[in-house]
């Protein structure tokens, strides 16, 4: 899970990189963008996605913050990264780079 809003800029440079690891693993794992801008518009978010998500991305709008209390997200590109039995395995705040999302995912698809 991807926490942004459709004018996050670190979020959108994460997100190129996470499009290049995913197409790299042909999409072993599923990814979940939660929009929490209080203000945004569906036709952003469309938008949005239609630029810097793949096609098969999930996207969600938190309008009323309910994800953003029950995971206590206090920062724009907050990343949650679940394992396939429900475990939170990492919660990142740092930009995403390719290494990095590399080495926090590969150990989780292989």
């Amino acid at each position: 899970m991807i926490f942004t809003t459709s004018y996050c800029t670190p979020c959108i440079a994460g997100l190129q990189e996470l499009a290049k690891y995913y197409m790299q693993v042909k999409g072993k794992f599923n990814v979940l963008l939660i929009f929490i801008g209080t203000n945004e518009k569906d036709s952003d978010i469309i938008d949005y996605k239609k630029k810097y998500a793949q096609e098969d991305w999930f996207v969600a709008k938190d309008g009323d913050q309910q994800m953003v209390k029950l995971y206590n997200v206090k920062y724009l590109d907050t990343k949650i990264i679940i394992d396939k039995n429900g475990i939170i395995r990492y919660i990142d705040l740092q930009i995403l780079t390719f290494d990095r999302i590399k080495s926090m995912l590969d150990p989780l698809i292989s």
